[in-house]
């Protein structure tokens, strides 16, 4: 792991936790993403997920390992509890985010997602072979 992405992780996670305890959004995490400048696999919720330096400012806590949006990842989670056999539909899916946090739930039938920025389309292509995301 390069410093530059090490200093990352860390200011993500500090982010997180002002976020997440206090409410406070503290300011310069996209400066600490812009100097990542190679390409890397990062962890996120048990899962494998390819970092694309070109595009490094839409990983934001995703690069502490944290998901961005953790209460939507928590409303999918019960929503396809409850559900059964669900097809799941992603417009303008950014790097993926939603997809790989329930690319392997039970109740995922399928997974359509659309992206129309080819930097984050291919990281997504790479996700599906890192993690043998098959359903989607």
């Amino acid at each position: 792991m390069g410093i530059k992405l090490f200093f990352a992780k860390i200011y993500s996670n500090t982010f997180y936790f002002m976020s997440d305890h206090f409410g406070i959004a503290i300011r310069g995490l996209g400066f600490f993403l812009r100097l990542i400048k190679n390409d890397a696999i990062i962890n996120v919720g048990g899962y494998k997920m390819y970092l694309d330096s070109r595009i490094s400012e839409s990983y934001a806590c995703l690069v502490g390992g944290k998901y961005t949006e953790p209460e939507t990842h928590i409303f999918l989670h019960n929503a396809l509890n409850n559900l059964g056999k669900t097809v799941f539909l992603d417009i303008g899916c950014n790097i993926g985010e939603m997809l790989i946090g329930i690319s392997k739930h039970q109740n995922l039938k399928y997974a359509y997602v659309f992206e129309p920025d080819s930097k984050c389309s291919r990281v997504i292509k790479i996700n599906n072979l890192l993690n043998d995301m098959t359903k989607c």
